[in-house]
């Protein structure tokens, strides 16, 4: 799971990684390659992530986020 810190606790899975604040995207679009590295190095099968504002730095994040997805995303109901 890749999450931020303000919902770390939220999530229950095998491997949770951290990649900034919510309340300050910059964080988030600082360090997400170097957790998308670690992900790739933990070789799991799948990430889920929770989603970021599609304006600003988040469009950014989330851009970069569809595209390691292979544009595969999971839509809430």
């Amino acid at each position: 799971m890749l999450t931020t810190e303000e919902n770390k606790a939220s999530f229950s899975a095998e491997q949770i990684l951290v990649c900034g604040s919510r309340s300050n995207l910059n964080t988030v679009a600082h360090s997400l390659y170097d957790v998308l590295r670690s992900f790739n190095e933990s070789d799991v099968d799948i990430i889920f992530s929770e989603t970021f504002p599609q304006e600003g730095v988040g469009m950014a994040i989330m851009n970069r986020l569809q595209k390691a997805a292979g544009y595969q995303l999971l839509k809430e109901e």
